[in-house]
């Protein structure tokens, strides 16, 4: 995705511009709660492109995420070929070891509820502004939310915090899984910033996948 967000689309294809452990992020525009979403967390969006959800990729044809179903494993198919933005970004270091281990840890809640009063939570801290002017609060569990119940991004910042070298990042460090949004998790240096930054890099690389 360019960083001047001129929308260069390109056709979702395993193993070159997604694999297992991969953060995938999605907006759909039009849609009451995506938009919602975009709204309250628009001023953590510094690079200009705006998410509402989060999953990891499992493999070619499954994510994981947490949804209103609860946490489950879905079809990336739901999201290839729709109405939605899609964008996947790579933790930092990311290869398939790591990626297992971070599967695994979100695999062990698979069948554990959403958290819907954690998203009422995350949305109390914007408006009280903590990480502003409440830092020590920021690192602490949402206290609207359980430790069985999961929102989107808590799920797959979680499953990344289980790795020591990812539980160093500045994101981690300052925040507790129960507190990232997806905005803030897209935004944050848990993950590579775009290797692809320009128009001519996209049509570059991915000639052959640009739709007409």
């Amino acid at each position: 995705m360019p960083q001047d967000n001129q929308r260069i689309y390109v056709k979702p294809s395993y193993g070159v511009n997604y694999e297992p452990g991969l953060v995938g992020f999605s907006f759909t525009p039009g849609a009451f709660v995506s938009e919602g979403i975009t709204i309250v967390t628009g001023d953590e969006a510094l690079s200009g492109v705006q998410v509402s959800h989060a999953f990891l990729v499992e493999n070619a044809t499954y994510c994981i995420e947490a949804t209103g179903q609860g946490v489950v494993r879905n079809r990336l198919s739901h999201y290839f070929g729709h109405e939605c933005e899609v964008y996947f970004k790579r933790p930092k270091g990311m290869n398939s070891a790591r990626a297992a281990m971070v599967l695994d840890a979100a695999r062990a809640h698979l069948g554990q509820g959403y958290s819907f009063v954690g998203i009422f939570g995350m949305l109390l801290d914007k408006l009280v502004k903590v990480g502003d002017h409440w830092n020590l609060l920021a690192k602490w569990r949402n206290p609207f939310n359980s430790r069985s119940t999961w929102f989107c991004s808590e799920l797959v910042a979680f499953s990344l915090y289980c790795l020591p070298e990812y539980r160093e990042s500045d994101l981690l460090k300052k925040w507790h899984p129960s507190r990232v949004s997806p905005q803030r998790l897209f935004e944050s240096d848990l993950l590579e910033p775009w290797s692809i930054r320009t128009p001519e890099e996209v049509k570059k690389r991915f000639a052959a996948y640009i739709k007409s």
